[in-house]
C-alpha cells in the first residue's frame, strides 16, 4: 500500500464549474496503489491504482483514473488477467511495463503503459542519475497527441468557433513527455516527471480549448519514501541470493 504525490506549481487548466481558464495555479497529482493479495500469486501480482489530478485550493478534481493491473513479479510485464482494466473497461489492452519495472532493469528501451492515453509507448534509456541517494537509470518517453476521450455537448463558443453557439462532439487530446528514474537493482520507480498537455477540438479539427497544461514532479517526501523502499528491497534480494548460493554449496 503506497501513496505518492506529484506537484505542478505553475499549471493551467479549464475550470468546468466556473467556465474560465485558470493560470499559474498549483495542481496536485495523487497516486494510491494497493496490492490485491487474494487475486495475486507467487508469479503474478495484482495492483489496484487510483490517480487524481486536483486543484486543492479550489477543491476541484480535474481528472481521475482507476486502474487495475496484473504483472509478472520478476519482469514487470503486464498480463491480461485478474480483471485488469482502466476505468472499469476491460477492453483496454495494458501492455509492457506498468508501475513496477523489472528486477535488474537494463540500459535499453522498454515499452511502458500510459494510463492517460491508455496506450503503451517506448521509454528510452537516457543515462545514470543519482536521485535521493539511489543510483538510478533515467528513461524518457514521448506520448504523441492521442485522442483520450470523445465528449458530447461541447459549446462551440468554448472552442472559439465563430458563428452562433451550438453544441458539438469534441475530441479530447493528450500529449506528454515523461521521465522515469528507476532503481535497476529492484525495479522501483524512485522519481517521475510528467510534462503534459490536454486540449479539446471539434471532431472535424476546428476550434481549440486548452484543458490542462502542467509539469508534474514527485515531491521530496514521496521520493525519499520510494528510495527507502528501493534500498530495503535491494537488501532483501541480496539476502535471497546469498541464501540460494549457500544452499547450492551444501548440495
Amino acid at each position: 500500500y503506497e501513496t505518492d504525490t506529484l506537484v505542478s506549481p505553475h499549471a493551467s487548466y479549464f475550470d468546468e464549474g466556473a467556465l474560465v481558464t485558470r493560470h499559474d495555479v498549483s495542481l496536485t497529482y495523487t497516486l494510491t496503489v494497493r496490492g490485491d493479495q487474494r487475486a495475486s500469486s507467487g508469479k503474478i501480482a495484482v495492483w489496484d491504482q487510483f490517480a487524481a489530478l486536483a486543484d486543492p485550493k479550489r477543491h476541484n478534481v480535474i481528472n481521475s483514473v482507476y486502474q487495475r493491473s496484473a504483472f509478472d513479479r520478476r519482469t514487470g510485464q503486464m498480463v491480461q488477467c485478474c480483471g485488469a482494466s482502466v476505468n472499469d473497461s476491460t477492453t483496454i489492452k495494458q501492455q509492457g511495463i506498468g508501475l513496477f519495472w523489472p528486477i535488474g532493469t537494463k540500459k535499453q528501451t522498454y515499452t511502458v503503459f500510459d494510463n492517460n492515453s491508455m496506450k503503451s509507448w517506448p521509454a528510452h534509456y537516457a543515462g545514470e542519475v543519482k536521485d535521493t541517494g539511489v543510483e538510478t537509470y533515467e528513461f524518457t518517453q514521448h506520448v504523441p497527441a492521442t485522442v483520450s476521450d470523445v465528449m458530447t455537448g461541447v459549446p462551440t463558443s468554448l472552442l472559439g468557433i465563430k458563428g452562433p453557439s451550438r453544441n458539438v462532439v469534441a475530441n479530447r487530446w493528450y500529449t506528454a513527455d515523461n521521465t522515469f528514474w528507476i532503481d535497476p537493482r529492484t525495479g522501483v520507480l524512485v522519481d517521475e516527471e510528467v510534462k503534459a498537455d490536454s486540449y479539446l477540438t471539434a471532431t472535424n479539427g476546428q476550434g481549440h480549448l486548452g484543458a490542462v497544461s502542467l509539469d508534474l514532479r514527485m515531491t521530496p517526501g514521496s521520493r525519499h519514501s520510494l528510495a527507502d523502499q528501493a534500498n530495503k528491497n535491494a537488501q532483501s534480494i541480496a539476502m535471497i541470493k546469498i541464501g540460494r548460493a549457500a544452499c547450492r554449496e551444501r548440495v
